[in-house]
């Protein structure tokens, strides 16, 4: 399959300071690292990463390639550390039409609709786990992780989690991204005890709440029940062990993602009180936590979560993809079986689509409603595989940043430097993010 005639081989990229491995690069710029070799070699390059040879792909042309033309590309050997916890039935290990009956499935649960019924609860679930967090010092970024879970259960389960569980859920899924990045050398990441002590919690866990769900009445209206209510009845039964899988996925996907873009978010609106007035004045004013059914009469809380989602994506590439027969692409070949480093982030900042691309400036989309444009804005990601958590990723983020800011004053001591890293995600350098959480007196 061809994009065009190629015209020349695959550039390389041999980062600065001499050997090939872009690790240290990439980890301590995650955001930036891949500018200069996209503005030197053009869209299309081979480097080294994670101890793999990748062929990296970035820019609006990349994005349009690879989520344009899903055919080129099958995910499941670049994802072969999620079967070792799992097993092949998992969505992001499917491809073709396996992929698009269990993606049809899957979507039955994340209407809009369905998860806005819910944000009453989920909003209860906040206040019971900050409200008594409040007038000690606290590790922001842990309580933005253990939030995203413990909120996550009443709409995908109608579930209360039991203590400590959220924790544990967002530790195991982190320990599970990080194996990705380990090769070879990755079972003994996964062997630690306490990992395994994690996993067979989990999992113990969600089979007893499975047990619990299959007595309910079927016309349950949470994630759960209306994704096993869309399995086509003429088609041998899910398996517990799937259904389990597919709930660990849901409840932790986003714990490292969307936690993240909510840490950001009230990082960065803090930052710059001038707009953390005006976004409270916008909250004062309009929010209702018990009846949130949308942005459109909160168009600076949705402009501030658009430009962090665009200025400190959680997952700046994607590396799970690998070319199924010999391509080109840009004037370049790509050969068969090329395990694909997709920069999709990478448009985010370049200043030919976004002025003064790392600088925060929600007032962008605000200015011009076209933004974010769909080639361009690559947080989750796009074409079939297109991020299946995204509705509820766009309904819980506001909704905890939301009741933060219009309910408590925060006092970060001291307060982050707003430089990234890359961990499992792009993260806050410092180790911690202490913060004390004042009650604000709220209008009457």
């Amino acid at each position: 399959m061809s994009a065009e005639t190629a015209t020349r081989p695959l550039p390389h990229f041999r980062p600065p300071g001499g050997g090939e491995s872009c690790n240290a690069g990439f980890g301590a710029d995650p955001r930036g690292f891949f500018i200069a070799p996209y503005r030197e070699l053009g869209p299309a390059f081979t480097c080294e990463l994670f101890g793999r040879r990748f062929t990296a792909l970035g820019g609006v042309e990349a994005n349009r390639f690879v989520w344009g033309t899903p055919a080129v590309f099958e995910n499941a050997s670049g994802n072969e550390f999620m079967r070792e916890q799992y097993d092949d039935s998992l969505l992001g290990l499917l491809d073709g039409p396996a992929h698009a009956k269990k993606r049809r499935r899957m979507n039955m649960g994340f209407k809009p609709s369905m998860i806005f019924a819910h944000t009453a609860e989920m909003s209860r679930v906040f206040f019971e786990e900050v409200n008594p967090r409040a007038g000690g010092p606290i590790d922001l970024r842990r309580l933005c992780l253990r939030l995203i879970v413990a909120m996550t259960g009443p709409v995908l389960m109608q579930q209360r989690l039991p203590p400590g569980m959220d924790l544990t859920m967002a530790l195991f899924n982190k320990d599970v991204l990080k194996a990705g990045r380990l090769g070879k050398w990755r079972h003994l990441f996964y062997l630690r005890p306490q990992r395994l002590w994690r996993r067979q919690k989990i999992f113990r866990f969600l089979r007893r709440v499975l047990r619990e769900h299959k007595r309910r009445p079927p016309d349950a209206d949470d994630i759960l029940s209306l994704i096993l209510a869309a399995h086509p009845a003429d088609e041998p039964p899910l398996t517990d062990s799937e259904i389990v899988f597919d709930l660990t996925q849901l409840f932790m996907a986003g714990s490292t993602t969307s936690s993240h873009l909510v840490l950001w978010t009230l990082l960065f609106c803090c930052s710059r009180p001038d707009w953390l007035a005006e976004l409270r004045a916008e909250l004062d004013a309009h929010w209702q936590p018990e009846h949130f059914t949308g942005m459109k009469a909160l168009p600076k809380l949705r402009a501030s979560l658009l430009e962090v989602e665009r200025l400190m994506p959680p997952s700046v590439v994607s590396g799970s993809r690998t070319t199924t027969a010999d391509v080109t692409f840009q004037g370049v070949e790509i050969p068969k079986g090329s395990r694909i480093l997709h920069l999709q982030t990478l448009g985010h900042f370049l200043p030919e689509n976004y002025a003064d691309p790392f600088e925060f400036r929600p007032e962008r989309f605000l200015e011009n409603e076209a933004l974010p444009e769909k080639w361009v804005h690559g947080t989750y990601g796009g074409g079939i595989h297109f991020c299946l958590g995204q509705p509820l990723a766009r309904i819980l983020p506001p909704l905890i940043v939301a009741n933060f800011l219009r309910s408590f004053d925060l006092e970060f001591r001291p307060f982050p430097s707003l430089r990234c890293r890359l961990d499992v995600s792009t993260t806050p350098i410092e180790a911690q993010v202490p913060v004390v959480l004042h009650p604000r007196p709220l209008p009457r």
